[in-house]
């Protein structure tokens, strides 16, 4: 998930894409021991996942494929013939298929299956299928209509948004939605990655019976304005906004007890002990003092931001809190004993050479770990300022 200020992030996702990819050589299935092995054919790569009933995974379609690419049921390999039930993750990926035509010997497709498929207008989902992962249709910019057979007991297809059949969850928001758009009440989790690219949605009425929001499932909106975070509300998963250039402003629905927003535009636990999103924050933004944690990706792509000060209390900052914010030119610590992960790309893409500001070190008067953190962080070169 399968971006910001959009290329630099895409390229990030697909180098998480190929690690997906690689990580799907190493599937672990049910049957005999021939069960887990790969092979080629016809360009394609699969992986058997059950050698006693010949059943197999599509891995990878062809890097390229001249007379269009298409969705095979069945596959001849060593004089067998194997059955294809699952679409791996991300195995369309960034492809010009335009026509999904999933087979009805399919049951499940995985994460980011389809991702990036710009020229992709059709998708039939058959009887059978009965799961599909997340980000599945990210950046499909052209498919704003699913056709569904009227078998299948697992999905719906509501005014430009797929849901679960019991409409429990969100799985994905088409380029058809109102740009005005509203969850359909009954709704208590919206999946990870589900409106990722989406370049229509302008707000979000999310419902009353929403739980659970997954990680990035607003992603690289490139117009959505504004969020107000419904009621009943207990989980997000990281920051949901990153990469949304035009939001102004994340509210919270009175009676929500588990998050909480201020005027300069920050997303905060209850508590105000983690910074969620400062996605819609602009200018210069000083954390709160009660704030101890800066979640992955928390700033990720704001590009209004132009200066942060870290309060002393914050004791971890996740990878990319800050990355591609392209006005941040100044960070000011007041602790020495924030912890920053290694190579985290935490200030990735930031102003270039951007000023930070921090404490003192007692003892020597050398620099150490902390500004070789600093340093590791900001590939783009930082300068560090003592005070």
């Amino acid at each position: 998930m399968l971006v910001l200020n959009g290329s630099i992030f895409k390229k990030a996702i697909c180098a998480v894409l190929a690690a997906i990819l690689i990580a799907g050589c190493f599937y672990t299935g049910t049957g005999a021991s021939a069960a887990n092995k790969s092979f080629e054919q016809d360009g394609f790569t699969f992986t058997i996942i059950d050698s006693e009933n010949l059943l197999v995974s599509l891995k990878k379609a062809p890097e390229e494929a001249g007379d269009g690419y298409y969705i095979p049921a069945r596959i001849r390999h060593r004089k067998k013939t194997y059955t294809i039930t699952e679409i791996g993750n991300a195995a369309y990926a960034f492809t010009d298929i335009e026509d999904a035509a999933i087979p009805g010997t399919v049951t499940r497709i995985g994460d980011s299956a389809f991702a990036g498929c710009s020229a992709l207008k059709h998708v039939y989902i058959p009887a059978g299928l009965e799961s599909i992962g997340n980000g599945v249709f990210s950046y499909c910019d052209g498919l704003t209509d699913i056709e569904i057979d009227p078998e299948n007991k697992a999905f719906v297809f509501l005014k430009g948004i797929l849901y679960s059949a019991d409409m429990k969850k969100l799985l994905w928001g088409s380029g058809s939605v109102k740009a005005s758009c509203e969850v359909a009440d009954g709704t208590v989790e919206i999946c990870s990655y589900a409106f990722e690219g989406n370049k229509v949605i302008t707000k979000v009425k999310l419902p009353t019976s929403l739980h659970k929001i997954g990680r990035g499932a607003f992603m690289d909106c490139s117009v959505l304005e504004s969020v107000t975070i419904s009621k009943n509300v207990k989980t997000i998963e990281g920051n949901p906004f990153m990469y949304c250039p035009a939001l102004e402003s994340i509210s919270i629905a009175k009676g929500n007890k588990s998050y909480s927003a201020d005027k300069s535009g920050l997303l905060l636990n209850a508590k105000k002990t983690s910074l969620v999103s400062a996605s819609a924050a602009r200018g210069d933004i000083e954390l709160p003092e009660t704030v101890k944690k800066i979640v992955k990706g928390a700033a990720a792509g704001n590009t209004g931001i132009t200066s942060v000060t870290i309060n002393s209390k914050v004791k971890t900052i996740e990878e990319f809190a800050f990355a591609d914010c392209s006005s941040l030119a100044k960070v000011i610590f007041k602790s020495r004993k924030t912890v920053l992960p290694e190579e985290g790309g935490v200030f990735k893409n930031t102003y270039y050479y951007l000023d930070v500001t921090v404490p003192y070190p007692s003892g020597s008067g050398v620099q150490g770990d902390f500004e070789d953190l600093i340093r590791s962080n900001s590939p783009n070169g930082v300068i560090v300022i003592w005070r």
